[in-house]
């Protein structure tokens, strides 16, 4: 148990020192503006757009309208995966052996509790319900209301997950009793907590067309996105191939295969990543960690749930519950060099150049100016290091404000943006219609993710060329313009 104890402090030890040194990047800021910014009708209309149910938002509401730092939406994820990974280590029945390269891993040491999403929630939700099934407690619905509300509402991928939990359930109850009208009876009625909470979050996301989702499940078809998100569940730092996908399925096998259950562990196992992989073929995949480690999260939840290890003294030395350690060990060892130059990276170099802008814009004679900024969602990331007051206008989406909305015009923009579809140039020649005093002294300062060639000629002069030093999130360093007219420092 000391040994436990060890480990459990180290990794909060790292992890709030990881925290402390993090740089806040826009998805991370646009949850926090939505909170602080956005009124509760904002956040469940914007919500089936975004394409997350509402429960990250609706915890971070009360310390942002309070007027308290991001810094709180750190802790509140922060404390979350603590949790999780408190329960992973002291509940689950693992072997030590087993448990410390799954917390030295990559989404575990860093991308899921140092960048502050949603994902921690389902996280925790799903090993609260893993925790609870291995107990005597298992069937009592009541002590399941907690996971239940942190899987339906905190991603898709964990409402679909806990539909998944919601089946293994039914085929339980059905081997216990097989006159199908008894079974459906008495399965139906031990989910009259699990089933309204699932409808009402299916309700509150579904898309409702208007936004970067269509209202239909089948958005397109990118069959590759399954091997991408395998390999790089296990290897997060190569890039994705046949050869990377067969190490991946290779590394679930090995672990699948030293459970005494394979067969109910690999069947919930793969229901499981047929559900995330749908999500990830037929909706939205982005190729970060965030998406592909839940394939990981996944596994660990299914041993836990189907055969808990315990002390493994006196085992054979080519016993098969050996498979799953040497799996873990083989790939921490693979991404473990990787994982600590992040680590280093984190604590010592920009992960956005963000705070950098806002440092600029928080200075005279920046301070207080409106500002113009170009691409809309990437300068989002400045907002929440400056004053709550304090917003952006957005070109072609023309409106003033701080988060996104996640429309189609919005969505339009930015895919305009990425695309080079409209040079800054256009952008430029746009503004002075918008603002009277365009160029002028007192005149709108512009922000953007790329520089301007001959700024003289829109009337206006470098102020801040970009620092360029993000490690991470590359675009997300800032060219800053004044109108020629503005005195300088």
């Amino acid at each position: 148990m000391t040994l436990r104890w060890l480990l459990f402090g180290a990794y909060v030890v790292l992890t709030v020192w990881l925290a402390a040194n993090h740089e806040l990047w826009r998805d991370e800021a646009d949850s926090w503006l939505l909170a602080r910014d956005g009124s509760l009708l904002d956040i469940f209309k914007i919500m089936p757009d975004a394409g997350h149910p509402p429960l990250w938002y609706l915890l971070l509401k009360p310390f942002a309208s309070a007027g308290l730092s991001w810094r709180w939406m750190q802790a509140i994820n922060l404390l979350a995966m603590c949790l999780a990974t408190g329960l992973l280590i002291f509940k689950s029945g693992f072997d030590l052996i087993f448990v410390a390269p799954v917390v030295l891993s990559f989404v575990f040491s860093y991308e899921f509790p140092v960048v502050a999403r949603n994902y921690s929630l389902g996280i925790l939700g799903l090993f609260l319900y893993s925790a609870i099934y291995r107990s005597r407690h298992r069937n009592n619905s009541v002590r399941l209301i907690l996971p239940h509300i942190l899987m339906c509402f905190s991603t898709v991928h964990f409402l679909g997950l806990n539909a998944v939990l919601f089946l293994d359930r039914g085929v339980t109850a059905f081997k216990k009793n097989k006159i199908w009208m008894n079974f459906l009876r008495e399965w139906l009625k031990s989910e009259r907590i699990f089933l309204p909470l699932f409808v009402l979050s299916v309700a509150i996301l579904w898309p409702s067309g208007k936004g970067q989702f269509s209202a239909d499940f089948f958005e397109h078809f990118i069959p590759m996105n399954f091997r991408d998100s395998v390999a790089q569940s296990i290897l997060p730092f190569e890039p994705a191939t046949s050869l990377t996908f067969a190490l991946a399925v290779s590394v679930y096998a090995l672990v699948l295969a030293s459970n005494r259950e394979f067969v109910r562990t690999a069947g919930l196992f793969f229901a499981g990543v047929g559900i995330i992989s749908a999500i990830f073929i037929f909706k939205y995949y982005s190729g970060a960690p965030r998406h592909s480690g839940l394939f990981f999260v996944w596994l660990c939840a299914c041993m836990w749930m189907t055969a808990p290890t315990h002390a493994s003294a006196g085992l054979p030395l080519f016993h098969r519950r050996r498979l799953a350690p040497i799996a873990m060990w083989m790939a921490c060892a693979w991404n473990l060099p990787v994982v600590a130059s992040v680590w280093e990276l984190e604590a010592t170099g920009n992960f956005s150049d963000a705070h950098e802008a806002a440092a600029v814009l928080n200075s005279a004679p920046a301070s207080g100016r409106q500002v113009v900024c170009w691409i809309p969602r990437n300068c989002m990331a400045i907002l929440p290091y400056l004053s709550s007051d304090q917003k952006f206008w957005y070109p072609l989406i023309n409106r003033e404000g701080t988060f996104d909305f996640w429309d189609k015009k919005s969505n339009a923009v930015t895919e305009m943006a990425i695309n080079h579809s409209i040079g800054i140039d256009e952008v430029l020649r746009l503004l002075p219609s918008h603002f009277k005093n365009w160029g002028k002294s007192d005149g709108p300062l512009f922000v953007s993710t790329w520089p301007i060639i001959d700024p003289e000629k829109f009337g206006l002069k470098l102020i801040s060329p970009a620092k360029k030093s993000a490690w991470r999130i590359l675009d997300e360093s800032f060219w800053i313009y004044g109108p020629q007219e503005m005195e300088t420092p």
